[in-house]
């Protein structure tokens, strides 16, 4: 019932009952049989993975596509904080192995988490890595202004600000 109060609060249950059935139908045929199970009260989610789940079991940065649940307004979520935490970490550890791919994640990071000092300061040691000298300028540049928006004086050059 509570599907149906956040998917149709118009409709009536009925009308929406049937809605969601062939929702349900649709995700089960896109997905597999058992993504949603039928219990006693309604659906649940059956076995499934995510990207996140993923990525904290194997360390695969390149699961990573974007910024976690993009678009959603979480103003806290421990959930978010934490993988973006385990990311920093491993990405940490790609420097000397493909900088292209932590200059990738790094500016993933940035974007996320747009006033984190520590995730700037990765990305642009990871361009630095990957000669990106053109970008690291660039996105120094950007994160100063951004950063006065805080109240937060960055040094002049990334060269300075990386010392």
């Amino acid at each position: 019932l509570s599907l149906l109060d956040k998917l149709y609060p118009e409709e009536d249950e009925l009308k929406a009952g049937s809605s969601l059935k062939v929702i349900v139908h649709s995700l089960r045929e896109t997905l597999n049989e058992n993504a949603i199970t039928t219990t006693n009260t309604g659906y649940a989610l059956g076995a499934c993975t995510s990207d996140a789940e993923l990525f904290l079991q194997s360390g695969e940065t390149r699961l990573w596509r974007g910024i976690y649940l993009e678009g959603l307004d979480l103003e806290e979520s421990t959930v978010r904080d934490s993988l973006y935490l385990a990311l920093y970490d491993k990405v940490k550890s790609l420097f000397d192995q493909d900088s292209s791919e932590a200059a990738r994640i790094g500016e993933i990071l940035v974007e996320a988490e747009p006033y984190n000092i520590e995730f700037l300061k990765l990305y642009l040691n990871a361009l630095r890595l990957s000669k990106n000298h053109g970008k690291l300028s660039r996105h120094y540049q950007e994160a100063r202004e951004r950063m006065v928006e805080v109240d937060e004086r960055l040094p002049d050059t990334w060269q300075s600000f990386l010392s």
